[in-house]
């Protein structure tokens, strides 16, 4: 799977995040002393909460991103999946946390520049988390491939049958597999073959292909590979 896409909108998101911090600094500044601790004691009562969630989304990404897939993973979906949720949990806790410091400055400060700016910065992070969010949920439906769920039956039937006599599966050299599949991205048939939707034996040492399933994804057209 390509994570540069969903990396580069987490730095964005980031982004977004830090540059409407300071924003919020910077309009308290007009308040006195005495104000600016109890809105940050108000914050603080709940900020270990939005910081435990964001490291725990935070190394759920990296998990999947990074982790070999033998270690943690058995299927390329499962990788996807891990990705999103450790996105997805990032995204809320980053957005709660500003909706805090929101609440907070309301309670404490309401009628200040200070806790107008806490609102429309809690608004710019809640817009930006929601087009990140937008960009996995794209990113999942396009990446998992939601028919291996049908063919799971299939896979395990598969399985007892390779060494049935009677089996008429006609299967093929990988060489030849990956010449007919050259068009398609290799970790997406690598997720198809762990999904069991592409289905492979080992026989005196060669890794074979079922040929129809080849000649099924061989008609899929490139541009709705994702």
């Amino acid at each position: 799977m390509n994570t540069l896409p969903l990396l580069y909108c987490l730095i964005g998101t980031v982004g977004v995040s830090w540059l409407a911090s300071i924003w919020v600094r910077a309009s308290a500044e007009e308040l006195d002393d005495e104000t600016r601790g109890r809105v940050a004691r108000a914050a603080d009562k709940t900020a270990w909460i939005w910081q435990g969630l964001e490291w725990i989304g935070i190394a759920l990404l990296l998990a999947g991103m990074f982790l070999p897939t033998r270690m943690l993973f058995t299927a390329a979906s499962q990788r996807i999946i891990t990705i999103a949720v450790g996105l997805e949990l990032f995204c809320f806790a980053n957005a709660s946390a500003t909706w805090a410091v929101r609440t907070a400055y309301a309670r404490e400060a309401p009628t200040t520049r200070a806790a107008r700016s806490a609102y429309w910065a809690a608004v710019m992070v809640s817009i930006a988390e929601v087009a990140l969010l937008c960009v996995v949920v794209w990113i999942v439906m396009n990446r998992i491939d939601w028919k291996s769920d049908a063919t799971s039956n299939e896979s395990s039937t598969t399985e007892s049958s390779k060494h049935d006599p009677a089996e008429k599966d006609v299967w093929i050299d990988e060489q030849l597999a990956k010449q007919d599949l050259s068009h398609l991205d290799p970790d997406y048939v690598q997720g198809l073959v762990e999904s069991g939707a592409l289905h492979t034996k080992n026989v005196g040492g060669k890794k074979l292909y079922r040929q129809r399933d080849v000649e099924i994804l061989k008609k899929r057209k490139k541009e709705n590979i994702p």
